[in-house]
């Protein structure tokens, strides 16, 4: 009687810790799933969107008057990128203050730079973006943000360099090294902003 009650003891446990297990591995497939299909859901970069990024990638800085300089010897323009809401924003910041804002949608912020506070901070980040060439990879792919990411493409006379970082850290880590050049873009996105707000 004693083996039997210990044999249906241990046949209990042994279905509890089987039904835990199941339970698990239904978790991890339904999780599996979700994500599957949130990426099948997701839109696409449009197509007009993704054409202009790549023009930048492919731009000669002579053709848009930018020639290497003392103030500017080695970065031409820094492009920077984020998602919100999903999609991506692409903010482009040229050595003459020349400032654009792509949206993966499709909308966009032309000509930014035309105004002289914009164009003065894309201006100043860009020259901020000289001390960060260490931080920084050469590359010549063009990947997009992880999620939680700030990604950088310093525009160079030598070739492109990238680097990302984690926003959360530079919202609370002002020693950490690309803390600047974060700061300085905040700086070109909240002029934007601004203008944004007046003319709309």
């Amino acid at each position: 009687m004693r083996l039997q009650y210990q044999q249906e003891l241990l046949f209990a446990i042994i279905s509890v810790f089987a039904r835990i297990q199941m339970k698990n591995i239904t978790e991890r497939v339904c999780t599996m799933f979700k994500k599957f299909f949130s990426w099948l859901r997701k839109p696409l970069p449009n197509a007009q969107y993704m054409e202009k990024r790549n023009q930048m990638f492919r731009l000669n800085p002579e053709k848009v008057g930018i020639k290497k300089s003392n103030e500017h010897p080695n970065v031409w323009g820094v492009m920077t990128e984020f998602r919100v809401d999903g999609g991506y924003v692409t903010m482009v910041s040229l050595a003459n203050g020349k400032t654009d804002m792509y949206f993966s949608s499709g909308r966009g912020i032309l000509g930014a730079g035309d105004n002289s506070m914009v164009s003065i901070a894309s201006a100043e980040l860009v020259k901020t973006a000289e001390r960060y060439l260490s931080q920084m990879q050469s590359t010549t792919d063009h990947p997009f943000p992880s999620p939680g990411y700030t990604r950088f493409y310093l525009l160079t006379y030598s070739g492109l360099l990238t680097g990302q970082v984690s926003e959360s850290i530079m919202h609370d880590e002002r020693t950490h090294p690309m803390y600047g050049l974060y700061a300085f873009t905040q700086n070109v996105i909240t002029q934007i902003r601004h203008l944004s707000s007046r003319t709309n």
